[in-house]
């Protein structure tokens, strides 16, 4: 995630400042920290590495944003969805002191402009492929708040991928000098109808199941393979002591967001 974020930073100083240079210095600067730290199980170095990082980003720029007629509209903007809540979850909701009609879901959408002459949201996928297969988007993903923007906004959805080289966690061959070591495409995402009803229903799910822990107190763990995906999650720390101690790791180092539900 971490990885991501470094990427999206030199992407959105690219499109602010149209310096490729800049670009890759935004995402150095949020990169830097982690550099090395990506390592996999046999010991050796993983593919997060600033190296691949400038490489991805400057694919980006030569093949991407030097060619596409696009135009900012807001650039990132945040979306806002407003999922129904079932009557029969109201108690649940207000007793753990939240208004019950409405679950807030907010959808970060990395661009929102014109493509050409037409609406377009674009979805920045920069390493999955490197990660053992392509992109391809779920109705349990953040797309789906993309693709419910897009409706509201009468936009196309759009993702940026890189296409996968044929070795893992390796770039692309090139057999001529002038040839990218990363390609990149853009290709156009839709959903059906019942895939929208089944996130949403996904979500209320996730959000009852976390009010029933906050009910209890308990914070059962994810798969174990959870702890290390997305450059790790922030809260191993905080696991790896006697659950007494937890409350004082949590305060000490971490700040508490505000809450995620919300009624109108």
């Amino acid at each position: 995630m971490k990885f991501g974020l470094a990427g999206h930073a030199g992407v959105r100083q690219l499109y602010e400042t149209k310096d490729l240079q800049k670009c890759l210095s935004a995402a150095e600067e949020v990169w830097k920290p982690f550099e090395g730290m990506d390592v996999g199980k046999d010991g050796k170095p993983g593919v997060r590495t600033l190296t691949k990082l400038r490489e991805i980003l400057t694919a980006y720029h030569e093949q991407l944003f030097l060619k596409e007629d696009w135009t900012d509209q807001g650039g990132e903007v945040m979306e806002e969805l407003l999922i129904p809540v079932p009557p029969y979850y109201w108690h649940l909701f207000s007793k753990c002191g939240y208004s019950p009609f409405y679950i807030r879901y907010l959808a970060k959408i990395d661009r929102f402009g014109l493509s050409g002459q037409v609406p377009a949201i674009q979805e920045l996928k920069f390493l999955k492929p490197f990660m053992g297969g392509e992109f391809t988007p779920e109705p349990n993903n953040q797309i789906v708040g993309y693709l419910r923007a897009s409706r509201r906004r009468k936009a196309i959805v759009t993702v940026a991928k890189v296409q996968p080289s044929s070795v893992k966690g390796m770039v692309q061959p090139r057999s001529k000098r002038d040839e990218p070591y990363s390609i990149f495409t853009r290709d156009p995402v839709f959903y059906e109808d019942f895939a929208f009803a089944e996130f949403e229903q996904d979500v209320i799910g996730w959000v009852v199941s976390i009010l029933t822990w906050q009910m209890s107190n308990y914070w059962p763990k994810s798969a174990p393979g959870a702890c290390n995906d997305y450059g790790g999650c922030s809260f191993k720390t905080v696991c790896s002591v006697e659950p007494a101690k937890r409350e004082v790791l949590l305060e000490l180092g971490f700040k508490k967001k505000e809450a995620f539900v919300d009624g109108k």
